[in-house]
């Protein structure tokens, strides 16, 4: 038969490790947690992917109209935008040199290019190419329509955007 004191030590050895084991998640209700984390993320995976692409075609727009503004200050005062490149944009000064000649600086990770419009010197083209997604692409297009030259409408395709600037 026990006596009392040892009843009593036995009863405080369980509380003692009662509490231990209740000071903390056990490994299934973080697994739980976790599971319940992926699945909200997954079913909001469309809206988030949604604001990384806009924030990309932001900061492209921000590019594309600064390249634009560079070549209106660089602009010839016979209009002639045949030697307008990237590289001549940096050498006056008018872009950030550490965009050197347009290679991977756009949020895609593409290149961003300048040149004379064959069809009218006057006028310029803007590209920026490696453009993964083609809802991207299209959105682009849209948030910069009212920036192209008149008579002519931005244009996406292969992952490369195109805009018409003209020169005066």
């Amino acid at each position: 038969m026990k006596n009392t004191f040892q009843t009593t030590l036995e009863i405080n050895e369980f509380d003692r490790l009662k509490k231990v084991r209740s000071s903390g998640f056990t490994l299934i209700e973080l697994v739980v947690v976790l599971a319940i984390i992926g699945l909200l993320t997954a079913l909001n995976w469309p809206s988030i992917s949604g604001y990384w692409g806009a924030g990309q075609i932001t900061a492209a727009m921000d590019q594309v109209l600064a390249v634009d503004k560079a070549a209106k200050q660089y602009r010839p005062t016979n209009g002639d935008m045949s030697n307008v490149s990237m590289d001549e944009l940096q050498d006056y000064g008018l872009i950030d040199e550490n965009w050197g000649d347009g290679t991977a600086i756009n949020p895609w990770a593409g290149d961003v290019t300048i040149s004379v419009d064959s069809s009218d010197n006057t006028q310029y083209i803007i590209t920026s190419g490696s453009i993964k997604d083609d809802r991207d692409g299209a959105n682009f297009v849209r948030k910069m329509e009212d920036y192209a030259a008149p008579s002519t409408t931005p244009s996406y395709s292969g992952g490369t955007f195109s805009i018409t600037f003209a020169g005066s």
